[in-house]
């Protein structure tokens, strides 16, 4: 029997997964509980980044390069193959959605994203909670 050692996960790591989770609430609170995708509810949401998170690292927590789609209905098929009829949908959906030129666009914006730093991330992080908490007030006084 092997036994796998358990790499310990750095504090840059424990943050951005914090961030990560935080931003998927930000966005769910500002768009909807839904895939933006194909417009319905599905039981497994999560962030779609558009452009890779770690070919484009910078592009990470922005708003722009995500968007909320269901995991088993859009997410898992543009990622496992590309050439399934559902993940053209997605491709076409999201040109619908973010314009002809989204990757254009977004890669110019990242040209102009600071290096994400460990000082960095700690502010961001902070401006997200600060951020979260006023959009949620605001959800609940509707």
């Amino acid at each position: 029997m092997k036994f796998y050692r358990i790499k310990p996960q750095s504090d840059v790591g424990k943050l951005k997964k914090k961030m990560d989770t935080l931003l998927f609430r930000i966005l769910v609170l500002k768009r909807d509980k839904k895939c933006e995708i194909h417009n319905i509810e599905c039981s497994n949401l999560g962030p779609m980044h558009l452009l890779s998170k770690q070919t484009n690292p910078r592009l990470r927590y922005c708003e722009e390069n995500i968007i909320i789609a269901g995991w088993y209905c859009s997410h898992y098929y543009t990622h496992q193959n590309s050439e399934d009829e559902r993940a053209i949908y997605a491709k076409k959906r999201i040109e619908e959605i973010r314009g002809k030129d989204y990757r254009t666009n977004l890669l110019i914006y990242e040209r102009m994203c600071p290096t994400l730093s460990i000082t960095m991330l700690n502010m961001m992080y902070a401006g997200m909670k600060q951020k979260y908490e006023e959009l949620k007030k605001e959800k609940e006084s509707v």
